[in-house]
């Protein structure tokens, strides 16, 4: 009886892979639609009296954001979330240059959503992949931050570099951020539209 498998055994093995088949040839039954909510382009040229920001070769000019050792947040984002983005879903690009002055450690660039000073949610993105021989890097990634983090009103996003063992400084430059609103919308219906 081992190993013998019965005509019924066959037809359903042949239906089953008929149907998984199915299933995972499907299109998606919806679209996501993307609103720019907002976008930011910070050269940290125009800040240079800052505490964390540098004077020095910039990846594009003469200074940038610095997370170190006595500082380890750096300058970045900070924006309050309107009333009308509450319980929305929300995606931030990430565009930036990156340089490690030498081995990672920890370091990230962070989103964070804050209310009242306590952290609601913070995903770090994290820069280990980038080699930490003190040379300009380009970091590029985004994060989607589900409708039940973004509830609170007052609530703030961040982004800034982090350090968080000192050492080693992580640099930044040229720091484009984009938020946008996300909406997922019934294929059938966008196609009406």
């Amino acid at each position: 009886m081992g190993g013998v498998i019965s005509s019924t055994g066959k037809y359903v093995c042949v239906v089953m892979v008929i149907l998984c088949t199915l299933i995972w040839s499907c299109e998606r039954p919806f679209i996501e639609k993307l609103n720019l909510i907002k976008s930011w382009q910070l050269s940290f040229e125009d800040s240079a009296n800052n505490i964390n920001i540098f004077e020095g070769a910039g990846a594009n000019g003469r200074c940038f954001a610095r997370a170190s050792a006595k500082e380890p947040v750096s300058a970045g984002v900070a924006y309050l979330i309107p009333d009308s983005l509450l319980w929305k879903d929300l995606r931030i690009y990430v565009d930036c240059a990156i340089r490690l002055t030498g081995d990672y450690a920890g370091h990230s660039l962070v989103v964070s959503f804050e209310n009242n000073d306590t952290i609601i949610y913070r995903i770090p993105i994290c820069v280990s992949h980038l080699k930490g021989n003190g040379e300009w890097q380009r970091l590029v990634d985004s994060t989607q931050i589900p409708g039940y983090i973004n509830k609170l009103f007052g609530t703030e996003m961040r982004v800034f570099g982090w350090n968080p063992n000192g050492g080693v400084d992580l640099d930044i430059d040229d720091l484009k951020v984009k938020l946008k609103s996300v909406e997922i919308i019934p294929k059938v219906k966008a196609e009406r539209l």
